[in-house]
């Protein structure tokens, strides 16, 4: 490039917008050192795996440093006498652009969606979809290990969603749910009649949320709500004699028994809400109520197959002052 030709560049990066700002940068750092650029994430995970290696493939422990590749630790099994790194056979193994990881955290801290997230780090659409993924993969299961004090528990609904899918097997719908309709006469399968044409069955998913009162919360996406089901999400996670506060249903009181539980049903078909002053499931409902607005409002609905992932994501959202930092934190401590 000609003098004049750089000097013109240079008078126009002072016109660029952020986003116009950050893809330079991106593009600069891949041309300075291409396939070097590492995020601090990833750094932090090597960290994590290094103080106590494990074997990726037969879980041993005997393991040995064996060079290294792209920059990467790599370890060698004397079990197996396989060899890995710290990302193999986890959601971040074989990832392509590791540079964009950090900025791609900061906008999952903001609930940013797929295509203004891709603008920000300079990447595809696909890219940042599965990025997304990747990274949901991870905490997907970050759910709390034991419930105290008074627990409350409910269940949501949403729309199945067939998001995403090239063949429909009924006719398309507006995804989303934020605007009112007229409420079903029961909270199994409705049917639907748009301009005349009469839609197949609309399934609706149950989604099951319990919490207590300092803030942790455990949930799960229902195939029905049975007392089987909800035993195996709150089995372990609930102490006998915790007061359980929920809706008076068959499938509660099946649960609470076997879990020696005290359940404290709220009969809502006759306007109870509070019990004894103190029993009530407001937290659980506020929580639906946030969960509900953020999937409908700031995505326009999600796929059903991938509803529990977002749960895992909305889980961590909904910790107090979460910043990028906490976030890669999270992500990080699961290679401890």
């Amino acid at each position: 490039m000609e003098r004049l030709q750089f000097l013109k560049c240079l008078e126009g990066i002072c016109t660029l917008t952020s986003d116009q700002i950050s893809l330079l940068k991106t593009a600069l750092e891949d041309l300075v050192q291409p396939g070097a650029q590492q995020s601090n994430v990833m750094s932090r995970i090597e960290h994590n795996f290094a103080n106590d290696p494990l074997c990726q493939h037969c879980h041993s422990h005997l393991v040995k440093r064996w060079g290294h590749q792209n920059g990467r630790q790599r370890y060698r099994c004397n079990q197996c006498h396989k060899t890995f790194n710290a990302f193999t056979g986890t959601s971040l193994s074989h990832l392509r652009v590791p540079g964009v990881l950090d900025r791609y955290v900061d906008c999952m801290v903001t609930s940013m969606t797929l295509r203004p997230a891709a603008r920000k780090c300079g990447v595809s659409l696909e890219t940042s979809f599965r990025l997304r993924h990747r990274v949901m993969e991870i905490i997907e299961n970050d759910k709390a290990e034991r419930l105290q004090g008074i627990v409350e528990m409910d269940e949501t609904f949403f729309r199945e969603s067939l998001k995403g899918q090239r063949q429909l097997p009924r006719p398309a719908r507006k995804r989303g749910g934020l605007k009112s309709r007229p409420k079903p006469k029961s909270r199994g399968l409705k049917r639907a009649q748009t301009h005349g044409v009469k839609h197949q069955q609309t399934k609706q998913i149950p989604v099951w949320v319990a919490c207590d009162r300092q803030g942790k919360v455990t949930d799960a996406v229902l195939e029905h709500i049975s007392a089987d089901e909800l035993y195996g999400h709150l089995n372990h996670r609930i102490a006998p004699q915790t007061p359980l506060v929920a809706d008076a249903h068959l499938a509660h009181e099946a649960v609470a028994a076997k879990l020696k539980v005290v359940l404290k049903e709220l009969v809502s078909s006759s306007g109870e809400t509070v019990i004894e002053k103190v029993f009530h499931i407001q937290h659980v409902n506020a929580y639906h109520s946030t969960l509900k607005v953020w999937i409908n409002g700031t995505f326009r609905g999600v796929a059903t197959k991938y509803l529990y992932r977002y749960l895992g994501w909305r889980r961590l959202l909904s910790g107090n002052a979460l910043t990028n930092k906490l976030f890669m934190e999270r992500i990080a401590g699961h290679w401890v």
